[in-house]
């Protein structure tokens, strides 16, 4: 009945205001979120430096360099998702998939640009002596700390590091991401403090610890604790004793 508490009452009752008025609360919510551990894929082309909105500043970078201004490419070019920097044959994918008749589709590294997304003249272009591709194949740690000049991708970036997320590719597809990892990634948005006007979220998780090595159930405590610190409210079906053991309150 863990479940049902907390999806079809709790999440139901206060994120749809039913008139049956089950479930109350006295406290003001900007949002009721429900973090499941379901993929957070919205195209083949998402992924963490995307999703975590840290890609900008790079792009950015890469248009600003001399190499990219005189091969008349700007910072929207180093882009998969549009511009004129990227295959054209794959359209940024870096595969093209083949349909088996009895069989499900496989997906092949595309012929022309050999998975790398872009075409050869913008990978020519570097910052820091990376291309593009090879920017986006950098780790999550990596990336924080040669991207420490720029502000927001550092401090986005370092946010994932702290969720536990550090070993992961820049460029990573969210679509291969386990359960557990994106349920984690998930939790980025809440973990910086609530700016001045909004209100807080209630955020209900069930069972996040699944799957999770022990130190990695440490790393979601403090993001727990980060979340709640910057204003926002916990619900956590949860069976690990570690997390019972910070919880506010519990109800069994």
């Amino acid at each position: 009945g863990k479940s049902t508490l907390l999806h079809d009452l709790i999440y139901e009752e206060l994120s749809n205001g039913s008139p049956r008025g089950w479930v109350n609360s006295s406290l003001s919510f900007s949002d009721i979120v429900m973090i499941d551990q379901g993929t957070i894929a919205r195209s083949p082309r998402s992924n963490p430096v995307l999703y975590a909105d840290a890609w900008s500043p790079i792009k950015e970078a890469f248009g600003r360099t001399d190499e990219a201004k005189s091969s008349g490419f700007y910072s929207t070019d180093f882009s998969f998702n549009s511009g004129m920097g990227r295959c054209d044959s794959c359209m940024g994918l870096g595969y093209e998939n083949v349909e088996m008749q009895f069989l499900p589709d496989i997906s092949i590294p595309c012929s022309l640009c050999g998975g790398k997304r872009f075409k050869d003249e913008l990978l020519e272009i570097r910052l820091d002596g990376l291309n593009v591709s090879e920017t986006l194949d950098l780790t999550i740690a990596d990336a924080q700390v040669r991207f420490s000049k720029f502000p927001k991708t550092n401090r986005k970036l370092t946010l994932l590091k702290e969720l536990g997320l550090g070993y992961l590719k820049l460029g990573q597809p969210l679509s291969t991401l386990s359960g557990g990892e994106s349920q984690r990634l998930k939790l980025a948005k809440y973990m910086s403090p609530l700016n001045d006007g909004h209100s807080p979220a209630l955020i209900l998780l069930d069972e996040p610890t699944t799957g999770l090595h022990m130190a990695d159930v440490q790393q979601l405590i403090n993001c727990l604790k980060r979340v709640v610190s910057s204003g926002h409210s916990l619900l956590v079906i949860e069976h690990h004793s570690s997390v019972l053991f910070q919880s506010d309150w519990i109800l069994e």
